[in-house]
């Protein structure tokens, strides 16, 4: 599965399986970009790796939205507050009002290009994204939620793809719940409990995340320099 580019303002409803269609966001910045990765992710989520409460068929990466970005600019990380953004697509797994958030940050210089993965509905499933990165922008952040649940999502935040003046070939990540702090159920299905204000966002201290008090991973992201 493949993702695509969100032209600047624009909001995108992926369909899983979608043909990929890949544009630059010249809109965010006149530089060439200067090099192209291969975002993948994949997910390992399952009733065999996380058995406590298992949400059943339901459960699947949702669609994901990410952007690169100047370090000015923060998606999500330990100890921050979540955005209205964050919040809608931890709890319900829109990337609207993320992308108009983006938008804006793209306005003030902050965020280059904006892009979407498709959701991954079945154990083992991948799902890819080909992305410019300049020197202006040259971090990577990436969230999605794991559904269903109350605020749990996975992803990756402030990758640097440029070290010590070098673009990285090639960066494994393993992937960990995270929860956003703006609901507290404690349960896959449990109905929804507003947090306000919200706590801070941090690596899920849910039971169903443990195994013999190890933290279990959902998945792996992997970003692969192709030119």
């Amino acid at each position: 599965m493949n993702g695509r580019y969100l032209p600047l303002g624009a909001v995108l409803l992926l369909v899983a399986c979608a043909t990929p269609s890949v544009k630059p966001d010249v809109s965010a910045s006149s530089a060439k970009p200067a090099a192209k990765y291969e975002v993948t992710v994949e997910r390992t989520w399952s009733e065999a790796t996380h058995p406590l409460d298992w949400p059943g068929i339901a459960a699947h990466f949702t669609e994901a939205i990410g952007a690169t970005h100047n370090g000015s600019y923060t998606m999500f990380g330990d100890g921050a507050i979540a955005t209205p953004g964050l919040e809608v697509l931890s709890q319900r797994g829109d990337a609207t009002p993320f992308d108009e958030e983006l938008a804006a940050a793209q306005k003030r210089g902050m965020v280059g290009t904006v892009f979407t993965l498709d959701p991954i509905r079945l154990v083992g499933g991948k799902s890819t994204a080909e992305i410019d990165a300049t020197d202006a922008y040259s971090m990577l952040s990436l969230p999605w939620m794991l559904a269903p649940s109350p605020d749990w999502f996975a992803g990756v935040t402030s990758i640097p793809l440029k070290r010590e003046g070098r673009w990285i070939e090639y960066e494994a990540i393993t992937l960990y719940a995270w929860d956003s702090g703006t609901n507290d159920a404690k349960t896959y299905k449990a109905a929804k409990i507003a947090v306000n204000p919200f706590a801070p966002t941090t690596l899920s201290a849910a039971p169903m995340f443990f195994k013999e008090g190890r933290r279990i991973p959902v998945g792996s992201a992997t970003i692969r320099k192709i030119g």
